[in-house]
């Protein structure tokens, strides 16, 4: 049997993989909702590439959830800040929702970047918010996030948040209001 070159031996009983080896093991065998921040998350460190991973991916054709992985590997990205923005953006693709901007920029009247939206559908100016508890913490950040609420607001963009128990338990709703300010705000 021919060595497998992803696989490195470093003594006797203990090998490792290559990063490309080891996203696509993962992207295999992780609950669903877990492979998308993994996948991001070697983009974002630069040890993995989308190339590299579906170079990697043919390798495995015919082993268990290499299907999961086939689907999962084209829509990784860098933009996501966070493992819940990505896990945000699985649901919106597993809800069916059109492809959102990531780290979408909103611009004010001069053209300048004022905000940024961690997933925005700019045509109908339709945006999604994970709003974790450790940033936005405190009454200096609540005041920020309601600053920047009112702002978005007024330059009318239809915000939706969301929370780690929308992502964990209650996303159909979540999805399901954004499908519709989508599809309502693309008819006008």
């Amino acid at each position: 049997m021919r060595p497998d070159p992803a696989v490195v031996r470093r003594a006797p009983h203990l090998c490792r993989t290559c990063a490309d080896r080891t996203a696509v093991d993962l992207a295999r065998l992780l609950p669903r909702l877990d492979v998308l921040p993994v996948l991001d998350a070697t983009l974002i460190a630069g040890v993995c590439t989308p190339e590299s991973l579906t170079r990697e991916l043919v390798r495995h054709d015919g082993l268990p959830g290499v299907r999961q992985a086939r689907e999962l590997i084209p829509l990784a990205a860098t933009g996501p800040d966070s493992p819940q923005e990505s896990r945000m953006r699985l649901i919106c693709h597993d809800a069916g929702l059109p492809r959102p901007t990531l780290q979408l920029p909103v611009l004010d009247a001069r053209g300048r970047p004022r905000r940024w939206l961690d997933l925005g559908w700019e045509k109908a100016k339709v945006g999604l918010e994970y709003d974790g508890e450790e940033s936005h913490e405190g009454e200096d950040e609540r005041r920020s996030d309601r600053r920047r609420h009112n702002w978005l607001q007024d330059d009318d963009w239809a915000m939706f948040s969301t929370t780690d128990a929308d992502i964990y338990g209650r996303s159909a709703a979540l999805t399901g209001q954004v499908a519709a300010a989508i599809e309502r705000r693309s008819r006008r």
